[in-house]
């Protein structure tokens, strides 16, 4: 299928002069991009870092709940070098995954590793991985009903209770039960021109597969 035909959500506060030109930037990547379905949802400001997306996310998903895809992203992405308009996502997945983390879930489940290339993946077939344990949701095409249904369940439990869990850690244990892809690369990054940091980008643009040479390597330890 090709990737512009399924409808894009994309999350930013638009609180301020910052992020009213986040949301600026991502009404024009899209577009440029080719999506013939782009959708601005406005996520709240008072919560713990990382519930606003979870609020989000579980608050667009219950207006979807069915089996057609949906692409969810965040405002700070940008695409990678390997970006592509034409996708085959399995047809046992419940989700797809279009931005990657060089973190994983610790196993005590409450905390991230941050170890160089630690997210735990498979390789399932040609330039195709199953994700099990990976922290990222800046770009995520959220697929069955199963996996809305429980994901919206998580979050809206994290939210309830103003926990200081964040919302990728959350998300990363549906990883160990429902079908999560990607390819060995990924299609979009979180950028340092948005985020002011680099290890963000370092942590997002990046590409499993040996085929692929890596745009750089992080000059310090974080």
């Amino acid at each position: 299928m090709r990737l512009t035909d399924i409808p894009v959500v994309f999350i930013c506060p638009d609180h301020n002069e910052k992020y009213n030109a986040r949301k600026k930037h991502m009404f024009s990547l899209l577009e440029e991009i080719g999506f013939n379905d782009i959708t601005f949802f406005k996520s709240r400001t008072d919560l713990y870092n990382g519930l606003n997306i979870a609020h989000a996310v579980s608050e667009i998903l219950k207006t979807r709940l069915d089996d057609n895809p949906v692409l969810i992203v965040e405002d700070d992405i940008e695409k990678t070098e390997w970006f592509q308009t034409e996708i085959d996502i399995p047809k046992d997945a419940d989700a797809f995954y279009l931005g990657f983390s060089r973190m994983r879930r610790a196993d005590n489940g409450m905390e991230a590793v941050p170890t160089n290339m630690s997210a735990i993946i498979e390789d399932v077939g040609p330039n195709l991985i199953r994700i099990k344990n990976m922290l990222s949701t800046h770009a995520q095409i959220f697929v069955s009903k199963r996996i809305k249904e429980a994901t919206i369940c998580l979050y809206r439990q994290i939210v309830a209770l103003n926990s200081q869990i964040q919302n990728d850690l959350i998300s990363s244990t549906l990883q160990l039960t429902c079908n999560v892809y990607g390819y060995t690369y990924p299609l979009f990054y979180q950028s340092m021109k948005h985020n002011n940091h680099y290890a963000v980008e370092y942590s997002t643009r990046f590409s499993f597969s040996p085929r692929f040479v890596m745009p750089f390597e992080c000059p310090y330890s974080y």
